[in-house]
């Protein structure tokens, strides 16, 4: 997330354009969960800790001393172990590497640290591809929880069941163009589909 410029337009959250903010200044904004947890969500070989201060060290004045030169690792345990807690993760210990946890339970994980951001936003890309039935339904009641909390939500997801379940409205890019914004209670997985192919709305016959 901000690893390429925009070159039009403006970011704006809660008014605030964040359009040339650096990634430091975003992430004060933007909860981001990536589609690619392995690569772009966590650093795999580290341990669950280690993945759960990504980012809170240096928004959290709680996981720093002496004027944020120096981590406070008993802090960064004790909040890891409430994650695990709050988020029902699976887990033999906070020091085992995170890929030694299921994906479901990585997930977990990784929406813990960014939910407790506290942000105003939260962007989430494909947060249930590759989760098993169950960790699914968890994700959506998480989403959900959020929402209700009048927490603003940009889900990225290919499945359309799963974007009429939990979603207020819907927006259709084709090729990079918004095409439709649509409320979900008003359009229907046919149509919505056909957007997202056609770029444009089917005509009648």
């Amino acid at each position: 997330m901000g690893l390429i410029n925009p070159t039009t337009g403006k970011i704006l959250v809660n008014g605030k354009d964040l359009k040339n903010a650096d990634i430091l200044e975003r992430r004060k904004f933007i909860s981001f969960v990536s589609q690619d947890r392995g690569k772009m969500g966590a650093a795999v070989k580290a341990s669950i800790t280690d993945n759960v201060m990504m980012t809170h060290h240096r928004l959290n004045q709680k996981f720093t001393y002496w004027h944020g030169r120096l981590l406070d690792y008993h802090y960064a345990r004790q909040f890891t172990k409430d994650i695990g807690e709050q988020f029902s993760v699976s887990m033999s210990s906070i020091d085992s590497p995170f890929n030694s946890l299921s994906g479901g339970n990585q997930q977990k994980v990784i929406l813990g640290r960014e939910l407790l951001l506290q942000t105003p936003f939260l962007l989430l890309d494909q947060p249930t591809r590759g989760l098993d039935v169950g960790s699914i339904e968890y994700v959506h009641e998480v989403i959900l929880k959020m929402r209700s909390e009048n927490r603003a939500i940009l889900l990225i997801s290919a499945d359309l069941e799963e974007l009429f379940q939990i979603s207020d409205r819907i927006v259709v890019i084709n090729r990079g163009r918004m095409v439709a914004d649509l409320r979900t209670e008003e359009t229907s997985v046919e149509q919505v589909g056909y957007l997202m192919l056609e770029g444009k709305e089917k005509e009648n016959a």
